[in-house]
């Protein structure tokens, strides 16, 4: 009986570490926590990183520069999928854009974060095409 006791003790840990693990996305190494967004207006389609918040994303990704400069590139309106990249479209389109899976890759200095759209949990969705990860930089109050 206390074998049976202390398996099911193992069986439910094990558990209880598998369910909080499953919100929890490996990106490059790095655990990242899913987020939703909630606002998609709030998303910033050109912009330009200070220096503070270059370094802030290199912390993140272990100063891994060919991922950061992957980020630079990646978090572009010009550099998104078709039709993503288009201004009207987004503004047209917020309730699909809500359903993007999107994992917090860091907060940014002031009022902003760094977002992840992997390819990997995004490639079924019907109204982007997309072909790699991707990047939004966002207003922290548009994601929980």
């Amino acid at each position: 009986m206390k074998k049976l006791t202390l398996f099911s003790a193992v069986l439910l840990a094990v558990l209880f570490v598998s369910v909080g693990a499953s919100k929890k996305y490996k990106f490059h190494g790095i655990a990242l926590a899913k987020v939703t967004l909630v606002d998609p207006g709030e998303l910033y389609s050109t912009y330009e990183f200070s220096v503070e918040e270059e370094n802030a994303i290199k912390k993140a990704v272990n100063n891994d520069q060919a991922l950061f400069d992957e980020i630079a590139t990646y978090h572009l309106e010009e550099n998104w999928p078709e039709p993503l990249k288009d201004f009207n479209w987004r503004i047209a389109n917020g309730e699909k854009m809500k359903m993007f899976v999107a994992y917090k890759l860091c907060d940014l200095p002031g009022d902003r974060c760094v977002l992840v759209i992997p390819l990997k949990k995004n490639k079924k969705n019907k109204d982007v095409k997309f072909t790699r990860d991707i990047y939004f930089v966002m207003k922290k109050v548009a994601v929980t």
